[in-house]
C-alpha cells in the first residue's frame, strides 16, 4: 500500500480505471450468462432440429445401433389343478433375447404445416449368444389366447352366446391339437413369431357350428392383429406382425419452425385423434417419439406416446443416475400410470371386460383394458403387476414385483436432452374366468394370469458418449473459462482502482 501512496494519480486516471473494470464486468457477465448459453442452447437446437442432409436426419430415418428386445414368458406349472379351480402357478422364462433394427420409410414432407410422415419399420434377429442356454425351440406351456379371446367374445355377443354348448362340442375341431384354455408344449418361435395352428382348413370338413366358428374368426383378422390366414389355415403368433413391417402412419412435427415441438407426435393414421377410449381428451394424440427437449431439470415432465398400447405414458425425473463418465438425469413412468380411479385417467376405463368379481366396469388399479386398442382382450400392466392392485398379485403365484427390474424409464443427459440408456416394459395379460357351457371353463377360479412381458432396452454407445465428453463438454469448458477470466480480470481492475482511490492523495 506504501507503493501506491508514492505514486500519484489523479482522479480522471481512477475514473477511467473503474470504467473499464466495470465495463469488463458487465460484458463478462452479458457473455458468460447470456450470450454463450444462447450460443449452446442454438447449437444444440440445431442438432436436433429435422432437416434433410443432417447427422440427426440420418439418425432419423434409420437408427445406427440395435435395441436389445427381451421376451419373458410365464410358464403355467399347474393346468390340470388350474381347470379344478387351483390358483394359478406361473414362473418366468427369459430373456430370450432379440436384436431390434427399426428404420422409416415413405417419408413424406408438409413443409406448410412443418410435419413429417412416415411408417416405422421393425425387424427382430434372435440373438443365441445373448440368450445363453435358452433357445428359440424351447417348448413351453402358457395361456391359450384365442381360444379364450374366442369363448369370451361368442358368450358377450347375444347373436352368438345362445350357440355355446354347440360351440363346446366343436372346440376340439376348430382349435384342433390346442383344444385347452391352455398352449401346451408350444416352442417359442411358434408362439412369438411362427404362428400356433387353428381353424386347420378353415374347418370346411368339420361341421356347421366349426365352420361357422373358424368364418367368424377369418372375419375378425383386420382386427386381431396377432392372427393371420395361412392357405386355409388361421395362425396365431404373438409379435408376427411386427416383425419385417410396419404398422402405424406417424406424422411428426421437424421443429423447424416450433423447437418446442420437435419430434411431438401430431397425428396417426392422418389423423389428430383415435377411436380407442371412451373420452376426447385420452383419444388425442399427443406426445415424444425419442426426441427429447434440452436443458432438463428435476421438475422437468414430459409424455412419450407408445402406439403399442394407444397412448402416450408421462415421465418424471427420479435421480441423478450416472452413465459412465456422464451425469444423467434418470426419468420414470409414474407408479399411477394405469390407475384408472384417478380422474386423468378415468378415460382410459372400457368397461369391456369383466373383473375378477365377473362384473363389467373399471378394472383394479395398476392394470389397462387394451381390447379396444389391440382387438383382444389384453390386459398391460407394468412387469410382475409392479404398482398393481394386490387382488391381481395374490390371485397368481410365482410374481416378485420390483423396481429395478420393472420399472419404465429414460436416463437423459440433462443439456442435451440425449438419450443415454432406456427401458420400456410392458406386460400383457389375459383373465381366466368360468364360460357358461363350455366344459374346459367350468371350474376354473377368476385371475388375472400374466402371459409374458417385453424388454425393449437401448444404450447410448461410446461413439456418440464421445460426442459428449468431447465436443459438447469441451465446448462449454471453453466457454466458461473465457467467462471466468474476464470476470477475474474485471474484479482485479475494480479491486486495483479501488485500492487506488482509498491510498492515494
Amino acid at each position: 500500500m506504501r507503493f501506491l501512496q508514492r505514486v500519484k494519480f489523479n482522479l480522471k486516471t481512477v475514473f477511467l480505471c473503474g470504467i473499464s473494470g466495470v465495463s469488463l464486468l458487465v460484458v463478462a457477465l452479458f457473455l458468460g450468462f447470456i450470450i454463450f448459453p444462447k450460443v449452446v442452447n442454438d447449437q444444440l437446437l440445431e442438432t436436433k432440429i429435422l432437416r434433410e442432409d443432417t447427422e440427426q436426419w440420418a439418425i432419423f430415418k434409420k437408427i445406427p445401433f440395435a435395441f436389445t428386445f427381451n421376451v419373458y414368458l410365464f410358464t403355467v406349472e399347474n393346468p390340470e389343478e388350474i381347470l379344478k379351480g387351483a390358483k394359478p402357478v406361473v414362473k418366468e422364462k427369459g430373456p430370450y433375447v432379440y436384436k431390434l433394427y427399426k428404420w422409416k420409410e415413405d417419408i413424406i414432407w408438409n413443409y406448410t404445416t412443418d410435419e413429417i410422415s412416415y411408417y416405422e419399420y421393425e425387424k427382430y434377429v434372435f440373438d443365441q449368444e445373448a440368450s445363453g442356454s435358452l433357445t428359440e425351440h424351447d417348448k413351453v406351456t402358457l395361456l391359450n389366447l384365442p381360444y379364450l379371446t374366442f369363448l369370451y367374445t361368442a358368450e358377450a355377443n347375444e347373436a352368438t352366446s345362445g350357440f355355446l354348448p354347440l360351440i363346446d362340442e366343436a372346440l376340439e375341431f376348430i382349435f384342433s391339437g390346442h383344444n385347452s384354455p391352455f398352449l401346451v408344449n408350444v416352442t417359442v418361435r411358434d408362439y412369438l413369431f411362427e404362428g400356433v395352428e387353428i381353424c386347420k382348413n378353415g374347418c370346411e370338413d368339420d361341421g356347421f357350428v366349426a365352420k361357422m366358428a373358424c368364418g367368424k374368426i377369418k372375419d375378425n383378422l383386420k382386427v386381431a392383429k396377432q392372427m393371420r390366414l395361412h392357405h386355409k389355415d388361421i395362425l396365431f403368433a404373438t409379435f408376427h406382425y411386427r416383425n419385417n413391417t410396419h404398422q402405424k402412419y406417424l406424422t411428426v412435427n421437424s421443429g423447424r419452425q416450433n423447437h418446442l415441438e420437435i419430434g411431438a407426435i401430431t397425428q396417426l393414421d392422418n389423423s389428430s385423434t383415435m377411436n380407442v377410449w371412451n373420452q376426447f381428451g385420452c383419444n388425442q394424440v399427443s406426445g415424444l417419439t425419442g426426441i427429447f427437449p434440452i436443458n432438463l431439470g428435476f421438475k422437468t415432465t414430459f409424455q412419450s406416446f407408445s402406439a403399442e398400447i394407444c397412448r402416450p405414458v408421462k415421465l418424471h425425473f427420479s435421480t441423478i443416475k450416472p452413465f459412465g463418465s456422464i451425469k444423467g438425469y434418470k426419468y420414470v413412468a409414474l407408479n399411477t400410470t394405469f390407475n384408472t380411479s384417478m380422474v386423468e385417467n378415468q378415460c382410459y376405463c372400457t368397461g369391456k371386460i369383466p373383473n375378477l368379481d365377473g362384473n363389467l366396469g373399471c378394472l383394479y388399479d395398476g392394470v389397462l383394458d387394451l381390447s379396444t386398442c389391440l382387438g383382444a382382450p389384453i390386459v398391460v400392466s407394468f412387469p410382475h403387476f409392479l404398482y398393481a392392485d394386490w387382488r391381481y398379485v395374490n390371485n397368481v403365484k410365482g410374481l416378485s414385483p420390483n423396481e429395478t427390474n420393472h420399472q419404465i424409464f429414460v436416463n437423459l443427459e440433462p443439456i442435451s436432452g440425449t438419450p443415454l440408456e432406456a427401458a420400456t416394459r410392458i406386460q400383457f395379460n389375459l383373465f381366466l374366468r368360468p364360460v357358461r357351457n363350455i366344459t374346459s371353463l367350468d371350474s376354473v377360479a377368476d385371475a388375472l394370469v400374466p402371459l409374458f412381458w417385453i424388454e425393449e432396452l437401448t444404450y447410448l454407445p461410446q461413439k456418440y458418449q464421445d460426442v459428449i465428453t468431447g465436443k459438447l463438454y469441451r465446448s462449454i469448458f471453453i466457454l466458461n473459462a473465457i467467462k471466468y477470466v474476464l470476470l477475474a480480470i474485471a474484479l482485479v481492475i475494480i479491486t486495483v482502482c479501488i485500492l487506488i482511490f482509498l491510498y492515494t492523495d
